[in-house]
C-alpha cells in the first residue's frame, strides 16, 4: 500500500487520542501505562518470529516512546487537549533542529523561517495555556521533542521489521511505567475497573496499536519531513473531536498559535509532496 495512504490513515487513528483521553478519566501516568500495555499484546499477534540486531537507536527508541506516551497523555490531563496536541504537532520541526546538531545538515533560509514561524506559535499557545496550567503546557511541550527523536530512531532502523519494532515500543513502555501506577493518586491495576479495563483495551488497540503498526510501515517508503506534513491532520480532528465528545473549547490564544504552528510546518516540508520522483515507493529516503 502506498506509504502516504498509511500515515494518513495513521494520522486519522491517532485523532482520537483527546476524546478518549478526556473521557478516560484516568491519571495521566496510569492512562500511559495501561494504553500502551493494551496495545502491546494486541501488536504481538503481528509479530512472526524476527531478530534485531543490537544498536544504541533501539534505547533511544524505546525511551523516547516510553517518554512520549508519559508527557502527551499527561498533558491532556492537565491542559486542554488543543494545547496537547498542537504542542506535540512541532515534532517536524524539531527533527529539523535536531538533524542539523547530529547530521551536520545546513540552515537554509527556508528552514530558519520555519523554526522562527514555529517558535511563535508555541509561544502564544504556551502564553495562553501557563496561567492555567504551567506543567501540562511543559509536558506536551516536551511531547514534541520525543515525538521528534522517534521518527529520527526509526529511520535510523527502517530496515528492521517495523512490527517488531512497534511492538517493542509499546510493551517496553507499559512496562517501564508499570511502577507509576503505583505511586499516591495513581490507579494500580488491583484498582482498576472493568469497565475501565475495556475502554482501555479500545483505546490501546483503536487509538495507539493500530496507527503506529501503519506509521512504522509507511516511513519505510516516506521521509521523516513528509510524514510529519500529513499527520498534521491530527491536531485539527482531535481538537475537533474532543469538542463533540466533551465539549472542550481551545483557547482563541491555542487556536491562532496552532494554526502559525501547522503553517510553520507546511511551509517548510509541503513542497516535499509535490515532487515526483521514480519509484518513489522502491526509494528509502535519507534520513532528514
Amino acid at each position: 500500500m502506498n506509504g502516504r495512504l498509511l500515515i494518513f490513515g495513521a494520522a486519522t487513528l491517532w485523532s482520537l487520542s483527546g476524546p478518549l483521553a478526556k473521557l478516560a478519566q484516568l491519571p495521566g501516568p496510569s492512562l500511559a501505562c495501561y494504553r500502551a500495555l493494551c496495545a502491546g499484546i494486541f501488536l504481538l499477534c503481528f509479530v512472526r518470529g524476527g531478530r534485531l540486531r543490537w544498536r544504541p537507536a533501539l534505547l533511544g527508541m524505546v525511551l523516547s516512546f516510553t517518554l512520549l506516551n508519559l508527557t502527551f497523555l499527561w498533558a491532556v490531563t492537565l491542559t486542554s487537549a488543543a494545547n496537547a496536541i498542537f504542542l506535540q504537532c512541532t515534532a517536524p520541526l524539531w527533527t529539523l533542529v535536531a538533524c542539523l546538531a547530529w547530521l551536520g545538515e545546513k540552515l537554509d533560509r527556508r528552514s530558519l523561517f520555519s523554526v522562527l514561524l514555529g517558535l511563535s506559535g508555541m509561544a502564544l499557545i504556551a502564553g495562553g495555556g501557563w496561567g492555567e496550567s504551567p506543567l501540562g503546557i511543559a509536558l506536551a511541550l516536551s511531547s514534541g521533542v520525543f515525538y521528534s527523536l522517534i521518527t529520527v530512531f526509526l529511520r535510523y532502523l527502517r530496515d528492521e521489521d517495523p512490527y517488531l519494532l512497534t511492538c517493542i515500543n509499546h510493551l517496553s513502555a507499559g512496562l517501564l511505567l508499570l511502577p507509576l501506577t503505583f505511586l499516591p493518586g495513581q490507579v494500580s491495576p488491583a484498582e482498576l475497573p472493568w469497565t475501565a479495563a475495556l475502554f482501555l483495551a479500545f483505546f490501546g488497540v483503536v487509538q495507539l496499536g493500530t496507527p503506529y503498526l501503519l506509521y512504522a510501515k509507511g516511513l519505510q517508503s516516506v521521509s521523516p519531513q513528509e510524514a510529519g506534513v500529513i499527520t498534521l491532520l491530527e491536531p485539527v480532528l482531535s481538537t475537533f473531536l474532543t469538542w463533540l465528545a466533551v465539549g472542550e473549547q481551545p483557547a482563541a490564544t491555542t487556536l491562532w498559535g496552532g494554526s502559525i504552528v501547522l503553517i510553520a510546518v507546511a511551509l517548510r516540508y509541503l513542497p516535499v509532496l509535490g515532487r515526483v520522483r521514480p519509484n518513489a515507493e522502491n526509494v528509502s529516503p535519507e534520513i532528514p
